[in-house]
Parts: structure tokens; sequence; C-alpha cells
């Protein structure tokens, strides 16, 4: 018996040895894939030979209104791709809608992080099964959860995209959820965020390039396409998620017409749109957003990043070593509301040198902030998913839309400074606030406590953040 057990000890120890050496320390050693994709940034900050409009999709139950009534103006075909599906009335009503023009004859394709809609939120399971049971609707999973090969769980789908009729394309930060849509969500709990609408009179080129990018998403050897057969569970699944998109639309009595015949009104026709994205493969990412940002960046008298979580390793170091240079703004999130606790800890490692070296604030209003969002000068706008931090550098996948425009650089400035730079405050570079508008909220001891024991656990694998 006792041979037994130093047996199977010795086999637990092994397999967490193999997970912890394949699945984290391998990522230690910074050695990018090559990629062909790249991006001329003198290109991106010059006159396109189209016309391109752009809307900017901020409020919570706005952006919910936008995607509904993009949805319900379909005709032909609808992409969407996100991380996370959360287990609520919002992941309904999205999916009721898509239902419901699947039904009308609409070529929906839904590409789902397989961590965001099955490792993390088990209840996902009854209503992938309904999608996946659609005839007009094919559902993909990136990167199925799989002890085998280890590192390949660290390589995340973090893409939000919308791609409608190849007309209109959306990018931003929000996943599927009631905190990124819903103002019945207690206020503490709300995530802020941001997306990027871009469209023309006919297909414009960043959404041709961001139907080209799906295209490869769907058919890329790490996702696997999920066949269900249609049973009278996943059809009355189907019919409630549907009772549910028509029970919202009714309490807000919502015209989709009319908001997208107001989003045609206010968009700002610009220079240039152009969507940027990073490749697709495992391991270490060639940091091609990244790279293309710190290019466009260089000269630049005025650059300000908005990014819930600011981590660095020695190679993310490297990467925007420029910028130390340079005159940065920095916004963030408050160490006290920041939900991501590695980002959080991560983030408290290198707080005070950040501002030691730039202008740095954190929100101090309710709710947390989720936005990406550089801005370069008064010219360039950037805002996608891409975090500042080694996880999206290297090893997600990201995405951006890249705008050439005076007037929406001011716009989003303008909104920005109202909306959270008001309810903000300045970092001093011995971790004290400077003051200002608001008060900040307190970091009390238990959370202090905790956040200690993470940052000296976490400041061991930065890269993994």
């Amino acid at each position: 018996m006792r041979a037994v057990l130093k047996a199977a000890a010795l086999l637990v120890y092994g397999f967490l040895m193999y997970m912890v050496v394949f699945g984290v320390m391998v990522f230690a050693v910074y050695q990018p894939m090559p990629t062909d994709i790249d991006y001329d940034v003198e290109t991106l900050r010059s006159p396109a030979d189209e016309t391109a409009y752009v809307h900017l999709v901020e409020e919570r139950t706005y952006s919910l209104d936008v995607r509904l009534a993009l949805i319900e103006a379909a005709t032909t075909s609808i992409d969407f791709s996100t991380y996370a599906v959360r287990t609520d009335r919002s992941r309904d009503i999205v999916y009721g809608a898509l239902l419901e023009a699947a039904d009308r004859g609409v070529k929906v394709r839904l590409v789902i992080d397989a961590s965001g809609v099955m490792g993390f939120y088990g209840e996902n399971t009854a209503y992938v099964n309904a999608m996946a049971s659609h005839p007009n609707i094919t559902l993909v999973l990136y990167e199925p959860l799989s002890l085998w090969p280890p590192y390949a769980g660290h390589n995340r789908l973090h893409d939000k995209l919308w791609v409608v009729d190849e007309r209109y394309g959306m990018v931003g930060g929000r996943n599927i959820g009631d905190r990124y849509f819903l103002e019945s969500m207690p206020a503490e709990d709300a995530t802020h965020d941001r997306d990027i609408l871009v469209f023309g009179e006919e297909t414009v080129s960043a959404v041709a390039e961001m139907r080209a990018y799906f295209d490869e998403m769907i058919d890329h050897r790490y996702t696997r396409t999920i066949t269900r057969e249609s049973t009278d569970a996943t059809q009355a699944l189907q019919a409630s998620m549907i009772d549910d998109y028509h029970d919202y639309i009714d309490e807000r009595a919502l015209d989709s017409a009319a908001l997208l015949t107001a989003i045609h009104d206010e968009a700002f026709a610009v220079g240039r749109a152009t969507f940027v994205r990073s490749p697709l493969n495992r391991m270490h990412k060639t940091p091609v957003l990244m790279r293309t940002i710190v290019a466009l960046s260089e000269g630049a008298d005025d650059i300000f990043v908005q990014t819930p979580y600011f981590v660095l390793d020695r190679a993310l170091r490297q990467e925007i070593a420029p910028w130390f240079d340079q005159n940065l703004t920095v916004l963030t999130n408050n160490p006290a509301t920041n939900p991501n606790i590695p980002g959080m800890s991560g983030y408290l490692n290198i707080r005070n040198e950040l501002a030691g070296h730039w202008a740095l604030y954190e929100y101090q209003g309710t709710g947390s902030l989720h936005m990406k969002t550089v801005l370069i000068d008064n010219d360039i706008t950037v805002i996608g998913s891409l975090n500042i931090d080694p996880r999206s550098a290297f090893l997600s996948t990201e995405s951006a839309i890249v705008v050439y425009s005076e007037p929406f650089n001011a716009h989003v400035r303008d909104t920005i400074d109202n909306e959270y730079l008001a309810q903000s405050l300045r970092v001093l570079p011995d971790g004290d606030y400077a003051s200002g508008p608001v008060e900040p909220i307190p970091f009390d001891g238990f959370q202090r406590a905790f956040a200690t024991i993470t940052r000296f656990l976490l400041r061991f694998v930065p890269f993994m953040l």
C-alpha cells in the first residue's frame, strides 16, 4: 500500500511539474513567432481614397441597443466574436436577437473563446447547444481547453468584433454580460467600456479586413466548430431567448431603424480608418499592435493611454521604451476597485515608477474602467481590445481600429475628460494622490494585505499577466 501511495504522489508531483514548466515557465523565455502582418504607419496617418465613417459607442445600455439595431438591420450575414459570455440576461437578449436574424435567413457566425464560454461559465453549455443547433448559425470555439499542450491554454481569443452585412464593423472591449450593458446592474459592479463602429456607403476597407480576419479565425486549426442536433429542448430554449429579446425591445421602446439613422447622422467622416490585429499563432506572438501604436507615437508631443491594467515585464518594457522619453498621460483603475486581481497586483509593483515617469491618473468613480484607447497628438485615435500588459501584447488575439481624424480625436478626448478624468486623481511618485476634484476610494486593510501577498507571488511571473 505504501508503494502505491508513493507512486501516486510521484505521479501527481510529476503532473504538477509538467503543468508549471510547460504551462507557465515556458513563457519566461521570450521567443516570438515570425509573422507577415505589418502596418505602415505613414499610411495609417494619411488620407485614404475612400470615405469611412466612425461612431463612438460609449454608454452601457446604448452599446447594447446599437448591437441589437445592427442585428435587426442585417439582411445577409452577421459575424461576431468575443472572449466571454456571462450567464445573465444580456446573453439571452443578444442570443435571442441573433436567433431571430437566423430565423429570417441571415447567416450568423460566432467565434467564442472556449474558456470564456465553457471553462468559467458552465451554465452556458445548454445555450451553446441551442445556438449551435440552428441551421443558419455556425458556432466555433477558439482553443478548447485541454491538458495537452498546457501552454495553449494561455493563448486566448480576446477580440470583440462585430461585422454585419460586410458593411458595418465594430471593435471594442465589451464582452457579453450585464455589467457591460445594463443599467440595472449595481453601480459598483458596472464596467465602463468603449466600442468604435466603422462603416461606409458601401463596404470600406476596414470592414473588409475585419471580415477577412474573421474568415481566418473560423477556419483556423485552433478552433473547433460545434455541431448539435435540434431537439425539443434546444427549440424551447431558442424560443425563450427570442422572448427575452422582445421583452427588452418593448421595455426600451427601441426603434432600431431610427437609431441607425441617428448613427449615420452623427458619425464622423474620417480621413482613414484601418483595422489592425495581432497574429493567431500559439506561444509568443510578435507584438504587432503594440509596435504599431509605439511607431505611430514616434515624435508625438502628447500621448494619452487609457487601459484597465498596466503591467510590464522585460519584453514589454523594451517594446514601449520610447514612451519613457515622451509626454504620456495614463488613465487606469484604482487598486481598490480594479476587479482583475492579477492585473491589479502587477500594476501595483510598478505603480510608483509609472507615476514618476508620466502623468498617471486613477479613476475614483463608481464601477471600473475596461476601455482600451490611445490618443496620439490631435489626429490619431486607437480603440480596440488591447490592454497594456504582456498577455495582450504577446499571448492573446487582439484587434483595434486606428482612426486618422482631428475632429474624432477631439470628440474622444472630450468624452474621456468629462466622463472619466473628471472623476480621477493623479498619482504622485510616492504613491499618494495629488489633491483633485474627487475624494479617493479607500484601499482598506484587508485589500492591502491581500495585495501584498499577490504582489509578491506575481512578481516572479509578470510575463503571464
